[in-house]
């Protein structure tokens, strides 16, 4: 499954091109799931159960009677909860329509139950189970199959098998234990959600959120063109540099501060990380291949035009994005490799230094092509 973001804090900073309710509303609509954080003072249970529908019919199913003769169906039914478990490490509870539409609506509601639970495993992963997947596991314990076959309790287990519903529902975490003759649904209580506390998945509402490239006016040297965008490492840099450099007025920056962030957060090689950190400061050093006036530009808006000049013709899709076969792809590749070199030659006539150029094309160049040689190593050949 894909990230979870908490919707209130998207709308907090801005993050959300309409309105909290808007996404509510189309969410439960579309039938996408909606998530409650979950309260550490409850705790989750697992019933097992004869539905109330059902259960009007159970007398009809079957009539058992004792050694007298007397009539024992009506025990039976009301013994509804089959099994129970109580479920430990949840995370997240998905809400109903009718919830979501509520919440929309006023801003909060209470819930007693759910159809489904998500929780974090140890590599940070998010899982679900539901109603009928946890139903599932109740059947394959096996307890229903233990008995002899056609007994007053065989046939009271295929009705179960046949008839059986799972609900997910709630009560105060003092109650952890779950009474034989099922007094505990008398403990059952419902959960206040209020709209801070709700969750959905990133991939559910990317139409809806503003990238924070979004925000960066066309009047800036870090502004990426939305026909460039999405395709390259430019967009995180794009941001960085607007924040640090025209947000926060951070010029004083130490160079070495900059290089050690593109080295962990992009993961880029020290010489790497040097030609980025070169890209996104407003003024440059004049050297010895660069005037005073060509010192003075940032460099980073002559990656977004290499990209929209030289990056944007037709090229051929690439049959496995991943790696690109030599003898399958060869038209594509000598296309591509054309592309690096005169990415290269470009930066160069814009006062990159060699070096600088080298790294500065791959760190511009489309994802899809960041295996391919580097301008450096095509010279060579």
């Amino acid at each position: 499954m894909d990230n979870i973001v908490n919707l209130s804090l998207l709308d907090a900073g801005n993050k959300l091109k309409i309105s909290l309710s808007e996404i509510l509303k189309y969410l439960s609509e579309d039938n996408k799931p909606v998530l409650a954080s979950f309260h550490p003072n409850v705790n989750v249970w697992a019933l097992h159960k004869i539905s109330k529908n059902s259960s009007v019919g159970f007398k009809e199913f079957i009539s058992i009677k004792d050694a007298n003769g007397k009539d024992k169906t009506e025990v039976y039914k009301n013994e509804v909860v089959c099994d129970v478990e109580l479920i430990k490490d949840i995370n997240f509870l998905k809400l109903s329509g009718a919830s979501v539409n509520a919440i929309a609506r006023h801003g909060h509601f209470e819930i007693n139950t759910s159809d489904a639970i998500f929780w974090l495993d140890s590599d940070g992963e998010i899982n679900k189970i539901n109603c009928v997947g946890k139903r599932e596991d109740f059947l394959k314990l096996g307890k229903y199959e233990k008995v002899v076959k056609y007994s007053p309790q065989y046939m009271i287990n295929n009705f179960v098998k046949l008839n059986g519903e799972v609900d997910f529902v709630f009560t105060d975490k003092i109650v952890n234990v779950w009474l034989p003759d099922n007094s505990t649904l008398n403990k059952l209580t419902s959960i206040k959600v209020g709209v801070d506390s709700i969750y959905v998945f990133e991939s559910d509402i990317q139409g809806f959120m503003v990238d924070d490239v979004d925000l960066i006016p066309i009047s800036s040297p870090y502004y990426v063109d939305k026909s460039i965008r999405n395709q390259s490492d430019l967009d995180k840099l794009a941001v960085k540099g607007f924040c640090l450099f025209e947000m926060q007025n951070k010029s004083d920056i130490a160079t070495i501060e900059l290089e050690s962030w593109m080295e962990k957060e992009q993961g880029y090689p020290v010489k790497k990380a040097k030609t980025a950190a070169f890209c996104l400061r407003p003024k440059t050093r004049a050297n010895n291949d660069a005037s005073k006036e060509s010192s003075q530009i940032c460099k980073f808006k002559f990656l977004t035009e290499a990209l929209s000049t030289f990056w944007q013709g037709e090229f051929p899709e690439p049959n496995d994005k991943k790696k690109l076969d030599p003898e399958r792809d060869h038209k594509l590749i000598s296309q591509v490799n054309a592309v690096i070199c005169d990415v290269f030659k470009f930066l160069v006539s814009k006062h990159f230094s060699e070096e600088n150029a080298n790294y500065a094309e791959q760190i511009l160049r489309p994802n899809v092509y960041k295996s391919m040689k580097s301008a450096e190593t095509l010279r060579e050949i």
